[in-house]
């Protein structure tokens, strides 16, 4: 009978070491992770049980320095675990960690770094040398603005002709907001899709507009009716120009069978060996032609707009802020399509990662090269001149800051511009300084009305 209390006992005992929430506290000695070339980075981590240092746990760390020679270790948890790095030149370094049980598996680990609670298997810290150094090692095309007002005439033939279908809403704003599936005309062979929403009985010219772009992937447009029902005018727009309001499976068989196959080339780099076959000249063709029709609606006060989207839709808030001056504010965050000769300057390039560097350190595909360079935040940077937010997490292996940092270093001095940097965020980094700012920035149009 002892027997069966001691191993009930130990099973009880393993019952609540394996439900315990482990968290790791990760820091690096300077708030925001950014360090001169030369400098000394001292990173720290600590293994938390239910937010008490917990001993005896092994965990397992890796230490690169831009995407090059990555170090490997392991130490098990009990006193504050640091190291020491440095760069003598501009770039990035991360630390990643993952913890393991006694039979060497992983073991979930529990963050805040994605925006919001979430159980993984690995996160990490990072620090940044010189970043204001930061830039991209490819020309800039010539005739970069020539092609993009050739871009604008072939959109300017379609007119700004727009269907939309209400939406029945339930729900305590249901009496507030009205909401509309729409499609509108554009060039580039897809329409413009998303979901407008308002709030209901809306004066002419009373209402500012925000505009929010989708990241990657395949899916249904969101709705603001938050933001509509405080007095704006919210468009939703879909990425892809597809059907909004469909199932799950809908999305996920249009993903495997089209935009995403396993095994097969992705959407993102359709037609990238050419400028005016890419996938993202459509894309960037519904991003111009969605503000075209924002501007066409009677509640529209005509003077603001703003525009947001993280990741890919931080690339089409870039690319939107370049091409229409009519934008009064942005918040791009952890922006995709930067610095896409990174691998160039032995830097690992921004999500999609178009092409690569060849053994002479020149691109691999000429090609791809010279025509991604259109489509490189980079060189939208040099053309916004609207107030932006922009935000890098130092542990984002998608949208690497080096790449983020490349093409923020290029929005002119004279724009108004911040940055957020995020030394344990991945690639969900939280963007809180600069939503606080976009949120006062709509309340004091609000305010004035």
């Amino acid at each position: 009978m002892k027997k069966l209390i001691f191993s009930l006992a130990l099973i009880f005992c393993a019952a609540i070491l394996a439900a315990a929430e482990y968290t790791l506290e990760l820091k690096v000695n300077r708030p925001d992770g950014v360090f001169k070339a030369g400098e000394t980075a001292v990173f720290t981590c600590q293994v938390l049980a239910d937010g008490k240092p917990a001993e005896g746990i092994e965990v397992r760390y890796f230490c690169s320095a831009d995407n090059q020679k990555t170090t490997r270790g392991k130490f098990v948890s009990g006193k504050l675990w640091t190291k020491e790095v440095s760069l003598n030149y501009p770039g990035w370094v991360r630390l990643g960690f993952s913890i393991h049980g006694k039979d060497g598996k992983m073991m979930k680990i529990t963050t805040s770094s994605w925006r919001r609670k979430v159980l993984t298997d690995a996160v990490g810290v990072g620090a940044l040398f010189s970043p204001e150094k930061l830039v991209s090692v490819y020309p800039e095309p010539a005739d970069f603005d020539q092609f993009w007002a050739g871009v604008r005439k072939e959109l300017d033939a379609v007119p700004v002709k727009a269907k939309r279908v209400p939406v029945k809403l339930t729900g305590s704003l249901a009496d507030k907001v009205v909401c509309y599936d729409v499609k509108v005309d554009c060039a580039g062979g897809k329409p413009v899709s998303g979901y407008l929403s308002m709030p209901k009985n809306a004066k002419p010219k009373s209402c500012p507009a925000i505009l929010y772009y989708d990241g990657a992937g395949v899916r249904t447009a969101g709705k603001d009716l938050a933001r509509a029902s405080f007095g704006c005018i919210t468009f939703n727009v879909n990425a892809h120009g597809i059907e909004n309001g469909k199932t799950r499976a809908y999305y996920d068989k249009l993903k495997k069978e089209y935009y995403l196959p396993k095994g097969k080339v992705g959407y993102p780099h359709w037609g990238k060996e050419d400028r005016n076959s890419f996938y993202f000249k459509g894309m960037y063709m519904r991003v111009m032609r969605s503000l075209d029709y924002v501007k066409t609606l009677p509640e529209w006060d005509g003077k603001h707009i703003i525009v947001q989207g993280g990741s890919q839709g931080g690339a089409q808030v870039f690319a939107a802020c370049a091409l229409d001056k009519d934008i009064t504010y942005a918040v791009a965050g952890v922006p995709a399509m930067s610095d896409h000769a990174g691998c160039l300057a032995k830097r690992d390039s921004g999500w999609p990662r178009l092409y690569r560097a060849g053994k002479d350190g020149k691109p691999a595909d000429p090609a791809v090269a010279a025509a991604a360079a259109y489509y490189d935040n980079v060189y939208f940077a040099k053309r916004i001149k609207c107030p932006i937010n922009v935000n890098t997490g130092l542990f984002d292996r998608t949208c690497v800051p080096t790449s983020v940092l490349a093409a923020y270093n290029n929005i002119p001095q004279t724009t108004q511009k911040w940055l957020t940097i995020v030394p344990d965020g991945a690639h969900g980094a939280h963007h809180k300084p600069g939503m606080a700012r976009r949120e006062a920035y709509l309340k004091s149009i609000l305010q004035k009305r």
